[in-house]
Parts: structure tokens; sequence; C-alpha cells
């Protein structure tokens, strides 16, 4: 199919989704190439009302790109999974510049329970982000969930290191070695 003012091809994309579609500005959906070919054409054009067609495999050998929709669940949770760490480091830097370490069992709840839940929808976050690909594409999901991941395990693990080696330390007192026995 061509312009009806400068005879010049029309996309496969435009010939496929645009002609005759009442979404689309009126220049694409009659036929024209651009809005400028629509301004300059010929006042006894009538509309084409033609419907959607398929292009012919001769005009165009590229195939029109299938386009996916974007789910804004699937990406907010993209988005939190990344975000999760720095939100777990503003809280933890609140509870410690704030002396909840001095409280045990409010420490308890801010630290494990707060952080914790945090850290976990995160991760679950990800993981459903991670899920959702298949049904999205990977643009924009992929690399926020895995970014994301990783930095929830590496700073998990690196908390979970933290508190064996300070259990360890409380759990052993140092003792005194025994007097060395001369005879």
């Amino acid at each position: 199919m061509h312009c009806p003012t400068c005879n010049k091809e029309l996309r496969a994309l435009q010939v496929e989704t645009m002609i005759g579609n009442p979404e689309f500005n009126e220049w694409c959906r009659n036929g024209f190439c651009c809005n400028n070919c629509y301004e300059r054409r010929d006042p006894s054009h009538s509309p084409t009302g033609l419907e959607p067609q398929v292009p012919i495999a001769a005009a165009s050998t590229a195939t029109a790109p299938t386009l996916r929709a974007r789910d804004p669940i699937a990406y907010s949770l993209a988005t939190f999974c990344l975000l999760a760490v720095p939100l777990y480091l503003g809280i933890a830097a609140v509870g410690n510049f704030s002396g909840l370490h001095a409280y045990p069992r409010i420490a308890f709840f801010y630290f494990i329970v707060l952080e914790g839940f945090i850290m976990l929808t995160g991760l679950a976050s990800g993981l459903g982000a991670l899920i959702s690909i298949r049904k999205h594409g990977a643009e924009g999901l992929l690399w926020k969930s895995i970014i994301g991941i990783f930095l929830i395990f590496g700073f998990a693990s690196s908390g979970v290191s933290g508190i064996l080696k300070k259990r360890a330390e409380q759990g052993s007192p140092e003792q005194p070695l025994p007097a060395p026995r001369f005879r």
C-alpha cells in the first residue's frame, strides 16, 4: 500500500495495525505516510475506510515486532526488589544512630522483624518479577530483579555471618590460660 500524496510505500506496522483503526491519528488510519502528506492531500481524497491488512510478504521481508503490554504490577515488583536494599540500609542506619541497641526487645523487633520483612518481601517481589518475564518480556524486569536479588542475598549473608561471629564471641569468653607447671 502506498501514500496517496507522495506514493511512498507505507510501513508494514502501519498497514497491519493503524489503517482503519480509530485509536490512531487520522493521517495514520487513512493511509498517509506522515502528517505533512496528510495536510498536503488532494481535497478530493476520501478516507480509505479499509480494515487493517496483513502486508504482502514480497513487499517487506522484515516482520513487524510484537509489542508486549507493560504490566505495572510486574514493573513495580522489580523496582521494589531493587530498592529493598537501600530501604533496609536506611532503616538500619536510623536504628543504629538512634541507640535502639540499648533496648533489647525493641531492637529485636526493629532489626530482626522489620528489616527481615523488608528483605523477604524484596526477595519475593524479585522472584515474582522474574516469573512475569515470560508474559511481559525481559525489558526493564530482568536487570532490576537480578541485581536486587543479588544485593539481598549479599546483605543477608553478610548480616548472618556478622550475627554468627558475634554469638561465637559472646558464647566463649576468653579464659586465662592455666599457669605452666614446672618441676
